[in-house]
């Protein structure tokens, strides 16, 4: 049971991260003027 929420905690962490990711690469594009 503690171990889901190891797991659940470490995914939501990754998710986190992934969503900055996608935010700076999106503000990278609006930079370089390509229309999303």
């Amino acid at each position: 049971r503690e171990d889901l929420r190891q797991k659940r905690r470490d995914l939501e962490e990754t998710l986190a991260e992934l969503d900055q990711a996608e935010e700076s690469c999106v503000e990278r594009l609006v930079e370089l003027g390509v229309n999303t």
